[in-house]
């Protein structure tokens, strides 16, 4: 069997044995016909490999934007299992949070939140400002000052809600076979 990729200009057919030489090199590396080619992962292996990324570098905006996006999926998953189908905002407001209609970015939990212990705040407060970078970088040409202080903001609770939400971890923990807990702490 032969799977083929793409690396413009060139179009180059990698076979099976060029992949077992890959995965045993680093993640680029040169295969015989000296072409680069990428480690092909499966998805669990993909998604440690961003928590070791987030945990290497500083915060970046890719990192932030990723971490997010895997967090709004676990809560979209819990509100389904709460009988709901509904958007990130809507899905924190099905698992408890009230969501100030004027301003986006305060939120309190209702008396019956059952998550309370859950960071539904940060959670919301990351929707929020991934929300304002996506669509505000270009229509309100964000300097790159103000980009990297609200990026570092995010990881901040980024780590947060990997360390101290029960139902993130166990998602990790269950899906994953991983704590996220022990893939972004410092070694």
């Amino acid at each position: 069997m032969a799977y083929s990729t793409s690396f413009l200009p060139l179009l180059y057919t990698i076979t099976e044995k060029t992949i077992e030489k890959c995965l045993k090199e680093t993640f680029l590396s040169k295969n015989p016909a000296g072409t680069s080619c990428v480690i092909i992962m499966d998805n669990k292996e993909w998604v440690k490999e961003q928590f070791k990324s987030f945990r290497k570098r500083d915060a970046r905006y890719r990192e932030a934007l990723i971490l997010t996006s895997f967090i709004e999926t676990i809560v979209r998953e819990e509100a389904v299992s709460n009988g709901k189908r509904t958007n990130f905002k809507q899905s924190l407001e099905v698992l408890g949070l009230e969501i100030d209609k004027r301003d986006e970015r305060k939120s309190t939990y209702s008396s019956s939140c059952g998550y309370k212990k859950d960071c539904l705040i940060e959670i919301n407060f990351l929707r929020t400002e991934r929300n304002e970078l996506l669509h505000d970088i270009l229509k309100k040409r964000l300097p790159q000052k103000y980009i990297d202080a609200v990026v570092r903001k995010m990881r901040a609770n980024i780590m947060s809600v990997f360390t101290k939400s029960i139902f993130v971890r166990c998602y990790f923990r269950n899906k994953y076979e991983f704590d996220p807990v022990d893939m972004i702490e410092e070694v």
